[in-house]
């Protein structure tokens, strides 16, 4: 049987407010727990991606999405995580989660993913 506590019960989506890079106290704590799996775990390796809402031009806005990513690689070699099992993409605005042209929509894609793969 798989041994239990390697699993990483929920990757967390970091959002961010429009305009935002740096990584605010409510996701502190989701991320403090992904540094904590990230130690138990040492050959896993994750992929932060960035990315942002509709608004802006696509070269401002893999620019922001690059920021966001940069903020959580930041954080998590602030916790113990070496930089080389952590790489960044930006994906701008081409992966919204939600199409609608609304503030509640452009929320939830202005986020970063954490991607954690296993060797």
């Amino acid at each position: 049987p798989a041994n239990r506590t390697s699993e990483l019960v929920e990757v967390p989506t970091v959002r961010f407010r429009s305009g935002q890079v740096s990584i605010g106290k409510a996701d502190a704590g989701a991320l403090d727990s992904v540094a904590r799996w990230l130690k138990e775990n040492p050959t896993a390796v994750v992929v932060i991606e960035g990315h942002t809402d509709d608004q802006g031009t696509p070269s401002e806005n893999m620019a922001v999405g690059e920021k966001r990513a940069i903020s959580i690689k930041q954080y998590l070699i602030a916790k113990g995580i070496d930089s080389t099992r952590m790489s960044i993409v930006s994906y701008g605005s081409d992966h919204p989660v939600c199409w609608e042209k609304t503030t509640e929509c452009r929320a939830k894609n202005r986020r970063a993913d954490l991607v954690v793969k296993r060797p």
